[in-house]
């Protein structure tokens, strides 16, 4: 039965108008999916004719002048001085801009210029399957400059990491966010390797490294995810000793933020296995044969925003190098399983502490 209170205050009325706010939250998020993935399409439909077409240049060159817009936009909002806009100092303002036109300026070359992508492919290793004339790849690297562009403009625009933890914190979403976003980067994945475009699911499964968990798989995803945890956790360590208690709250704001999301352990249980699956076939699978352990390592960290610029980055950073070489050695499987005992380590004994 409905409840009012005294002073007319409806409160499943509230309710319900929040949980509509999440739906229009998570169906905005499709918006831009939608558009990626025209593009993915149009890019393995270009790999099929040999090269790059008219329609996939002008859907990259427009993906590119978006992110720049975007970061241009925050610095003239430093300039605005009206409260009920998001206050952004000049110096983040200049920082976001110039991430998001350098990230746009190469993207126009890499679309354009041969030379450059030839260029750009000495940057991945020896690891890297890069091929400078394949469209599918230069669409791979402006989608990953502009998502980089985005996030950190948006971390920017947030307030930086008491901003993030803000928004975290009344975000009403975050879960169903989370669920999404690992669906979107399994897609992606599926799309980016061409999915009944150039490949059959057999050669999709086998290009992104997914196959039915060996022995060696579970052993080395158990061991390694323990390891990378333990080592964390040492990190973390010498990190409380060398920073004030007000500092390391300061620091890790947003992941605490993040982390408070979960309340049960079957939810920890589910949402680790889905984050597993999700980033690592994206990164791991898709992203890594392409671009070698190092820049994926890197894009990973980046797309992290939560850590920022504190030991944490490194930490992570040292976490995916891990998943990249289980990636190379055995299979995204094990990188899989690695990525989920890690998680669930962690957020179930945070879980279990703050509970006992």
């Amino acid at each position: 039965m409905p409840e009012f209170r005294a002073d007319g205050y409806n409160r499943p009325h509230v309710i319900v108008t929040n949980q509509r706010e999440s739906m229009d939250q998570l169906l905005v998020q499709l918006i831009p999916f939608v558009y990626v993935g025209i593009i993915l399409y149009a890019a393995n439909q270009a790999a099929l004719t040999g090269g790059m077409t008219l329609i996939l240049r002008l859907l990259l060159s427009s993906t590119a002048a978006l992110g720049a817009f975007y970061g241009a936009s925050i610095l003239l909002s430093a300039f605005v001085d009206n409260t009920e806009v998001m206050q952004i100092s000049v110096r983040a303002g200049m920082v976001a801009a110039g991430v998001a036109v350098a990230a746009g300026g190469i993207s126009y070359a890499c679309i354009f210029s041969p030379d450059v992508r030839r260029r750009v492919g000495r940057v991945f290793g020896r690891n890297s399957t890069y091929n400078p004339e394949s469209p599918v790849h230069v669409t791979a690297i402006v989608l990953s400059l502009t998502l980089v562009s985005f996030t950190i403009t948006n971390f920017i625009a947030a307030g930086g990491i008491s901003g993030l933890a803000e928004s975290l914190e009344a975000d009403q979403s975050a879960i169903p966010t989370l669920i999404l976003n690992q669906v979107l980067w399994i897609l992606a994945a599926l799309l980016g390797v061409g999915l009944f475009i150039r490949r059959q699911p057999a050669q999709a499964a086998a290009r992104l490294g997914l196959r039915f968990p060996t022995p060696q798989d579970f052993n080395w995803g158990l061991g390694l995810g323990l390891l990378a945890y333990l080592g964390v956790i040492g990190i973390i360590a010498v990190w409380t000793l060398v920073v004030s208690p007000e500092q390391f709250a300061e620091q890790t704001a947003a992941s605490a933020e993040l982390a408070g999301v979960f309340t049960s352990l079957p939810q920890v249980l589910i949402l680790s296995i889905l984050i597993g699956i999700g980033e690592e076939t994206f990164f791991r699978g898709a992203i890594q044969p392409v671009f070698g352990i190092g820049f994926t390592s890197v894009f990973f960290t980046v797309l992290h925003s939560q850590y920022t610029l504190t030991p944490a980055t490194l930490a992570l950073f040292g976490v995916s190098l891990v998943l990249g070489w289980l990636r190379q050695r055995h299979s995204t499987s094990a990188a899989i399983i690695a990525h989920f005992i890690y998680n669930f380590v962690q957020l179930a004994l945070g879980l279990l502490a703050i509970g006992s």
